[in-house]
C-alpha cells in the first residue's frame, strides 16, 4: 500500500500525461493538414516578400 503522498504523486503524473496527450492529440496535423500549411506558406512567402524579409530580420 502507497502512502498518501506518494498515491497523489502517482495520480498528479497520471494526470499530467493524460493532458500533454489530449492536448497533442488536439493539435496534431495529418499529412494532408500539414502539406496543406506549407503550401498557404509558400503562397504567403510569394505575396508579401517584403513583410516576410522584415520579420525575419526582427527574429
Amino acid at each position: 500500500m502507497c502512502r498518501t503522498s506518494e498515491c497523489q504523486a502517482a495520480r498528479t503524473a497520471q494526470e499530467e500525461k493524460a493532458v500533454e496527450k489530449s492536448v497533442s492529440d488536439y493539435y496534431a496535423l495529418s499529412a494532408k493538414e500539414v502539406e496543406e500549411q506549407a503550401r498557404w506558406g509558400d503562397l504567403a512567402l510569394a505575396n508579401f516578400p517584403k513583410e516576410a524579409a522584415v520579420k525575419t530580420r526582427r527574429d
